[in-house]
C-alpha cells in the first residue's frame, strides 16, 4: 500500500504539471493518428494524454509493459 500511494502521489504530481508544460512529455511511438498524443512516465507507469489547444485529455494510465492495443483511441 506504500509503494501505491507514493505512485499515485508522483502520478498525479505529474498529471497537474502538464498543465503548465502539455509538451513536456515525449510523442506515444504507437499512436501514428493526428493528433498530439504523448506521454509521461511514472516509475514503471505511462500517463498517456492528448493535447488539445485549450486543454489535455488523460487518455490512460498502463503499466510500461502492457500493449497499447487496450487502450481506447482519442
Amino acid at each position: 500500500p506504500l509503494y501505491a500511494r507514493n505512485v499515485a502521489r508522483k502520478m498525479f504530481a505529474r498529471a497537474d504539471a502538464l498543465i503548465d508544460q502539455p509538451g513536456q512529455g515525449r510523442r506515444v511511438p504507437e499512436y501514428d493518428g493526428d493528433k498530439d498524443v504523448r506521454e509521461v512516465f511514472v516509475h514503471r507507469w505511462r500517463l498517456i494524454y492528448a493535447v488539445y489547444p485549450d486543454h489535455i485529455r488523460i487518455a490512460a494510465v498502463i503499466h510500461g509493459a502492457r500493449l497499447m492495443e487496450n487502450v481506447r483511441p482519442l
